[in-house]
Formats: structure tokens, C-alpha cells, sequence
């Protein structure tokens, strides 16, 4: 059942980015969420699991974007974009 499910998100994830145009990200976030649903998780402890994988991974890039950020707001502000 679970490869079934698997198979079922990846065709999800394709259908959303390649036919209905969504951005990957939020993508990639909703078949992860049908996954998790799909396979008996609970409300919170899906939250949770989601939470704990997007921190782990944008945790060290955290910085890197704020100040990308900044950056592209001194330019935008300024008028030098």
C-alpha cells in the first residue's frame, strides 16, 4: 500500500508543477502532506514532521536568504534594479 501512495504523490507532484503550474515548493508540500495523510499520520504529528524536515534542511540557509533578502530590498529601494 505504502508504494502505491508513493507512486500516487509523485504523479501528484508532476501534475501539479507540470500541468496546473504551481509552484514547486508548495508542490513538493502538498504531496508530502498526502503522503502523510494517506499513510494514517495524525494531524500534529504530521505538522511536526513537516516543521522538523523544512527546519533541518533551511536551518543552515537561514542566514544566506535573510540577508539575500536585505539585499534585494536596498536595490529595489534605492532604484539600482
Amino acid at each position: 500500500m505504502t508504494i502505491i501512495v508513493l507512486l500516487i504523490a509523485i504523479l501528484l507532484l508532476l501534475l501539479l508543477i507540470g500541468w496546473l503550474k504551481i509552484n514547486p515548493f508548495v508542490s513538493l508540500l502538498l504531496s508530502a502532506l498526502f503522503v502523510g495523510i494517506a499513510n494514517g499520520m495524525t494531524l500534529n504529528k504530521l505538522i511536526s514532521a513537516v516543521n522538523t524536515g523544512i527546519g533541518a534542511t533551511l536551518g543552515p540557509l537561514i542566514i544566506t536568504l535573510v540577508f539575500g533578502m536585505v539585499l534585494g530590498t536596498v536595490l529595489s529601494e534605492t532604484g539600482a534594479v
